[in-house]
């Protein structure tokens, strides 16, 4: 009688384990049929698209150029906005922790990997992003004063190693791809090459030309009124591609620096976990905006080369690149100022 009574004691909890169970379980097929149908009905309101970087720079041209012909071919708005700071980490960081329905999307480059290598950031570029695909490569310049007594890349390393302690490069504040790009053409080479940071990128350059520096690496758009003036001596173009905006300037790559193929990259990305459906709409639509030739002469005449992968292929080049500045910071010492 005491078994009974205890299974009968029993028994309206087990009813109610069953039926939290059983809720559990709708509840995940009606948040999958809801993201089914979220994917096949995509978009049915306004997009977000996040560009974690100021007005007027290239990432900003690039996302207000590619915005309106991204939301002619959705059928649907694309709210084009910039939420900059902290170097980009306050943009990243407001797409990773977004709801991954397709309805927030973002413009990443190198930043998005180098920060997280070189410091603590609110996300992990390689888990809370699902890549969609590239979407172009800018190039940067290796740039000499006149005053340095080289012609070539070649002379440049050879130079440097003759009299070491001489040269210097400029760069904007350290942890930046223009300081780690320099930094692994130290180590590629051997070039001996003493480090000045700057508060950007054009106080960088203006170093160079007045002779405070020797040399710097800075993209081929701010490199422009420069060479036209002739103020400088360009090297070599970094990456295994020639610019399209200096073709009579070689690459890194065919002038023998086969490890050296770094090169800066624009891409579009969404939280992690958006379906794949959408991933693939997005990616699919953006090959074909890409593709469009006045798009495409419109990006080179900013020095930018425009460029698509599928999710898979951009997921592998962002891996790849994350241990290779990985091991350029920790070989080098290099720590965020």
């Amino acid at each position: 009688m005491d078994l009974i009574r205890e299974a009968k004691r029993r028994r309206p909890a087990a009813r109610l384990l069953l039926a939290c169970v059983l809720g559990l379980a709708a509840s995940a097929g009606q948040a999958q049929t809801r993201a089914r149908d979220g994917a096949e009905n995509y978009p049915s309101k306004a997009v977000w698209w996040v560009l974690p970087y100021s007005a007027g720079t290239t990432q900003d041209l690039m996302g207000r150029q590619l915005g309106p012909r991204l939301a002619e071919r959705l059928g649907q708005p694309v709210v084009v906005e910039n939420r900059a700071g902290a170097g980009g980490i306050i943009g990243f960081g407001s797409v990773a922790k977004a709801v991954p329905d397709g309805y927030m999307i973002m413009m990443g480059n190198n930043s998005l990997l180098i920060l997280s290598a070189i410091r603590q950031t609110p996300y992990d570029p390689l888990r809370d992003f699902d890549p969609v695909t590239l979407m172009g490569y800018g190039f940067n310049m290796l740039m000499v004063n006149h005053s340095v007594p080289v012609g070539s890349l070649a002379e440049l390393v050879s130079y440097s190693r003759a009299n070491p302690g001489k040269l210097n490069y400029s760069s904007p504040p350290s942890g930046t791809y223009a300081h780690l790009a320099a930094e692994l053409f130290r180590l590629e080479t051997g070039a001996d090459l003493t480090h000045i940071p700057y508060n950007g990128m054009v106080a960088a350059v203006r170093a160079m030309i007045t002779g405070d520096a020797a040399l710097v690496i800075a993209s081929a758009e701010q490199a422009l009124p420069f060479i036209r003036a002739g103020k400088v001596k360009v090297l070599g173009v970094i990456g295994e591609r020639r610019s399209p905006r200096y073709p009579d300037v070689p690459s890194t790559y065919e002038l023998g620096y086969r490890e050296y193929s770094t090169a800066f990259w624009y891409g579009l990305l969404v939280p992690a976990g958006t379906p794949r459906p959408i991933v693939a709409r997005l990616n699919a639509e953006m090959r074909h905006i890409l593709a469009e030739r006045d798009l495409k002469e419109s990006l080179a005449a900013r020095g930018v080369e425009s460029a698509a992968n599928s999710p898979e292929q951009f997921a592998a080049l962002m891996k790849a690149e994350m241990a290779l500045w990985q091991k350029v910071i920790k070989l080098r010492n290099i720590k965020a100022d």
